[in-house]
């Protein structure tokens, strides 16, 4: 088996607040690679605007906020905090809901 099959069977096997979990990784990793490679700060892309007015020209915020980081250690305790409080969530509810109240 490849890497990239490894890596699929391994993802398919998570609930959803485990892969919100491995999204979050990624994207900090491509954020902070891509900065590094462009010299660009691409957070200010996805973040939300403080004027809030400017989510008119920029409502994809909106969504990519959730999965914007500024540091390893921001990443590290919000993901342990998603894993621990969607276990005990998990156990309550189903992952719907966990999902919905998520991206509420």
């Amino acid at each position: 088996m490849g890497l990239a099959e490894d890596i699929e069977n391994k993802y398919k096997v998570l609930n959803g607040f485990e892969k919100l979990i491995a999204i979050n990784i990624v994207v900090f990793i491509l954020i902070r690679i891509f900065s590094f490679l462009f010299q660009y700060d691409f957070i200010s892309l996805f973040v939300l605007p403080e004027n809030l007015n400017e989510i008119i020209i920029m409502p994809w915020t909106l969504i990519t906020h959730m999965f914007i980081h500024d540091s390893l250690s921001h990443v590290l305790f919000n993901m342990l905090f998603l894993y621990y409080s969607s276990t005990i969530f998990l156990n309550i509810f189903s992952l719907k809901k966990g999902l919905s109240v998520y991206f509420m």
